[in-house]
């Protein structure tokens, strides 16, 4: 059964469990409130709706340098005021005054957040979601089957899924009383051939359900790519000359010094980051500048944000750009609180939970490479021979090691300058893998293209990410379109 809880009365009295838990103890405490709800219709053409719920509340305390927590979706009060009791009692005997901590007071004291231009307090009735569902579906099928009828070949499976989600976070302590309500709608469309050649295309973002529909160009990507990919080259494993565009520059952002820039992965030992920020040394060139902003409410010519954009982290941290790398050399990580505190460093907004459930760890929200000053058309003059990589396919990184897997789900060949209508494949025939030593990838960019608007950040697209033990977190990427002089394909 769903949990009911009345959020107003609830904010109202979160501050005394605050209180309880501070009472004549030296330590940071707060309370993290989370309410998600959403629900999910997919035509396959079979029709089916699923409906989501889940609430929950988490108490900490941070004392001596210590994560100290109590999570629950028991909403009595006083239930809530003896697990603030015990929890002020288990810090008092099991932490010191070591690493001391007091927040930067934040203004204002009490405020409501929402997207700008998109304020939803409820989802929308699961007919409607369905609904749009079938639209989806239907222009799809009906693109679809005009490209079979006329090629002789057989129809296309197709499957569409459109999801409307709301989440609502209240965060309190002894300074402020903040909430935030961020929408989201999407939609996934698969399209795939008796033989397992297939697109995917992702739509929608912080919006309402007039915000999910195909944009130039994915039709054609789910109505006839599938069948020009079951007769596409093989690609022949090598090095080449990459143009990749934003869905793929920005899987390269996130796993190139993603991961290795969140600071509990240092601190934990597990990233070669502080090796090259302590030796200053470059790990690439001028146009090695990668940035990680939750605050992405537009970004390339979007009037929509991510799923991954938020105005402050599971830690009350407000929503600010971090510098990653800035044209070749590492700066400050990523930090939640306790990484933050434990090694020195700057506060970020990147305290995310995976759900009340679960902790709160350094991670990524919104990760991308900086625009360039170069056209697509001058970038695609600098190659003689190589590849246009635009759609992507997963990726991987090793922290670690500093390398790096990024997917992509075909190559389009570029000759003297000019995209020649040739795609190819992986050489087993499914997507292909781009791979590398991080810092020479980052030493062989050669070009990044223009932001498609001044002052705003490069296309992101939502996505998400899996760590350590498969949380899984919202995580866009994104950025220009970018040249490399020479990366592993295959």
């Amino acid at each position: 059964m769903p949990v009911t809880v009345d959020s107003n009365k609830l904010r109202d009295f979160l501050p005394e469990l605050v209180k309880e838990m501070e009472k004549d103890l030296d330590g940071y405490a707060f309370v993290s409130f989370e309410q998600v709800t959403g629900t999910m219709a997919a035509v396959d053409p079979l029709e089916s709706i699923q409906v989501q719920s889940d609430t929950g509340l988490v108490l900490r305390i941070f004392r001596g340098g210590k994560n100290f927590e109590a999570a629950t979706n028991n909403f009595d009060f006083s239930f809530l005021k003896e697990c603030a009791r015990r929890l002020r009692e288990l810090a008092r005997v099991n932490s010191s005054s070591e690493f001391p901590y007091r927040p930067e007071i934040q203004e204002p004291a009490r405020a409501d957040y929402y997207p700008p231009g998109h304020r939803l307090e409820e989802i929308a009735a699961a007919e409607w979601i369905l609904s749009r569902a079938r639209e989806l579906s239907d222009q799809v099928r009906s693109a679809a089957d005009e490209y079979a009828r006329e090629h002789n070949l057989d129809r296309l499976y197709i499957r569409s899924s459109v999801q409307q989600r709301l989440t609502r976070h209240i965060f309190v302590d002894r300074y402020r009383n903040w909430q935030q309500v961020l929408p989201l709608s999407m939609a996934i469309i698969v399209s795939s051939t008796p033989t397992g050649q297939s697109r995917r295309v992702y739509c929608g973002g912080q919006c309402g359900l007039d915000g999910v529909s195909l944009k130039e160009g994915d039709l054609h990507e789910l109505a006839v790519r599938p069948y020009e990919l079951a007769r596409a080259g093989r690609l022949k494993p090598g090095f080449y000359k990459i143009l990749t565009g934003p869905d793929v520059t920005g899987v390269i952002a996130h796993e190139a010094f993603g991961h290795t820039q969140e600071a509990d992965t240092c601190l934990a030992g597990r990233s070669i980051a502080p090796v090259y920020r302590e030796r200053k040394e470059r790990v690439g060139n001028e146009y090695a500048t990668i940035v990680n902003d939750p605050a992405l409410y537009r970004h390339g010519t979007e009037s929509t944000g991510t799923n991954a954009s938020y105005f402050f982290d599971h830690e009350g941290q407000p929503a600010d750009p971090t510098l990653l790398i800035e044209k070749g050399f590492l700066q400050n990580p990523m930090t939640d609180l306790l990484s933050a505190v434990r090694l020195g460093l700057p506060r970020t907004a990147n305290g995310k939970r995976e759900s009340w459930r679960r902790p709160a760890l350094s991670r990524q929200t919104n990760t991308y490479f900086a625009a360039g000053d170069l056209s697509f058309t001058e970038l695609l003059q600098k190659v003689d021979y190589g590849f246009l990589a635009r759609h992507s396919h997963g990726g991987m990184e090793d922290p670690k090691g500093a390398r790096l897997t990024a997917g992509t789900e075909y190559l389009e060949e570029i000759e003297n300058g000019q995209l020649t209508g040739r795609i190819f494949v992986g050489p087993q025939g499914g997507h292909v893998e781009l791979s590398g030593f991080v810092p020479d990838l980052l030493a062989s960019i050669a070009g990044a293209s223009q932001a498609p608007q001044p002052g705003v950040a490069p296309l992101n697209l939502s996505g998400g990410c899996g760590k350590y033990h498969k949380e899984a977190v919202a995580a866009g990427c994104g950025g220009p379109f970018i040249l490399w002089s020479s990366m592993n394909a295959g």
